[in-house]
């Protein structure tokens, strides 16, 4: 069978792919031979007749350049396009270096390198994607920018598969240094994200919509304001088997930042992320719901609050099978800040070693916080609360504290309106008041703990025993 009876048509660099692409058939292969493609013809290139692939004869060896012009390369408006094995660079238009709406168009094994958006749309350096379905396989992005969103994808309204990619120092003026996805579902998987900066969301912008990210690495990710390396407003965010590393914000939220949305944490690591203020590794704003499972935070800081979480008020927060290790903060929640009106479970998850210069070693709960088969081992706070310190309503069942310090409250540090703690062992904690609990205000409840080294301070009195006396009962339980 003969090229011909293929519909596979080899082209070389002198000639003009906008030509062949017109006479193409349904259905053609064109075979791009290794060179540089650009001038006349090799850019603005118009694509409307469906089932067409454009590849280049070897991998890495097929350049497409638009030659800084404002002309972008490819104009996709078709079904079941492909283009693969090929390099493109050199897009300064207003529609990204490749724009495409369609249904099951590929792009695999391509390169973009050094495209940018300027004009009236500035979205989507490398790739404008507006309608139908986009899968990217096995494809790397680097240096490209926009104006205002998405440095290297744009995503609107269309379904949108990422599979083993790389994106790295990409940038966008406003949001996603990387991506930015609006109105339209995407899935990311097995990528890489480095070096990636923008105002809002370093690597990852997501608005309005569901994004799904799944063994996947972010690294050194940069931004202005929020979320290090993703954002997400108003969408349903789902990190899974995933690593987030030395990801920057200079405001809050050092790697994730959740406003109003829903985000899903299941099996990721949170390694040294960083937030000039508030939220080393994840803020979830204000209405937002964030589960948290099985998943680990080490090292991660923030100058104010929250070391490695901060949930913000009226937010809901999830947390179970979780390891955070060495968090840090200079004022409240060494690993999580649970703020006013949001509500709060932590389930048979550990606390080690979280530091605070002010409160709470490890948490400061200030909403509604349930604590349940959990280890809190070597906090520290330079004042209130080596563990926890409450300022609400806690509530702490079968836990474990070992070895936390803190000037009041060695473990924990009540000062607000309740404090119930059951079935709960309190060990070798250090304080100069209350080296299990400092009880500051509000009504205090112990029902069926041990007390190992480590007392009660009330109202200037340290009790060592079960007791019962204005808004505390201290039942069943050993002191030794």
């Amino acid at each position: 069978m003969t090229n011909k009876d293929l519909n596979i048509i080899n082209v070389t660099p002198d000639m003009s792919i906008q030509k062949v692409v017109k006479r193409a058939k349904v259905g053609s292969i064109i075979m791009l031979s290794a060179g540089k493609y650009t001038g006349k013809g090799n850019s603005n290139i118009q694509i409307n007749k469906k089932n067409l692939t454009i590849k280049g004869t070897e991998e890495g060896k097929t350049v497409i350049s638009a030659s800084r012009t404002k002309n972008n390369v490819f104009n996709v408006n078709s079904d079941n396009t492909t283009l693969e094995n090929l390099i493109i660079t050199g897009s300064n238009s207003f529609k990204g270096a490749v724009s495409i709406k369609g249904k099951n168009n590929i792009i695999k094994k391509c390169t973009f390198i050094d495209n940018a958006i300027k004009g009236r749309k500035e979205y989507g350096g490398a790739i404008f994607s507006k309608g139908g379905d986009l899968t990217i396989k096995q494809s790397i992005f680097t240096n490209n920018k926009a104006e205002i969103a998405g440095g290297a994808i744009a995503n609107s309204n269309c379904d949108l598969t990422i599979i083993e990619s790389t994106f790295t120092g990409n940038i966008a003026q406003v949001s996603g240094g990387a991506i930015a996805n609006g109105n339209g579902s995407s899935t990311v998987i097995d990528s890489v994200f480095a070096d990636n900066t923008a105002k809002i969301g370093g690597a990852i912008a997501n608005s309005n919509h569901g994004l799904i990210v799944k063994r996947s690495t972010f690294n050194n990710n940069t931004v202005a304001q929020c979320g290090g390396a993703i954002f997400n407003a108003n969408g349903n965010l789902n990190v899974i088997d995933s690593t987030l590393t030395d990801n920057k914000s200079k405001n809050i939220a050092g790697a994730i930042c959740n406003s109003d949305g829903e985000l899903a944490v299941k099996r990721s690591k949170f390694i040294d992320n960083v937030a000039q203020v508030s939220g080393g590794a994840i803020i979830n704003g204000q209405g937002g719901d964030l589960s948290v499972l099985s998943s680990t935070f080490n090292n991660n800081r923030a100058k104010k609050n929250g070391g490695a979480i901060l949930n913000s008020m009226d937010g809901d927060l999830y947390v179970l099978d979780s390891i955070f290790n060495g968090n840090t903060v200079q004022e409240d929640g060494g690993a999580i800040l649970n703020c006013t009106n949001a509500v709060s479970s932590v389930i048979h998850s550990t606390f080690t070693d979280n530091e605070v210069d002010r409160h709470g070693g490890a948490i400061v709960n200030a909403g509604e916080l349930t604590i349940t088969e959990s280890t809190f081992n070597n906090n520290t706070s330079d004042e209130d609360g080596g563990a926890i310190m409450n300022s609400n309503n806690l509530t702490v069942m079968q836990s474990t504290f070992t070895v936390n310090t803190g000037e009041l409250g060695g473990a924990i540090d009540n000062s607000g309106e309740s404090l119930t703690v059951h079935g709960s062992t309190f060990t070798d904690n250090i304080a100069v008041y209350g080296e299990a609990i400092a009880n500051n205000a509000g009504n205090l409840i112990v029902s069926e703990s041990k007390f190992i080294n480590s007392n009660i301070f009330h109202d200037d009195d340290i009790i060592a025993r079960n007791y019962k006396s204005n808004g505390i009962v201290i039942k069943d339980s050993t002191f030794s």
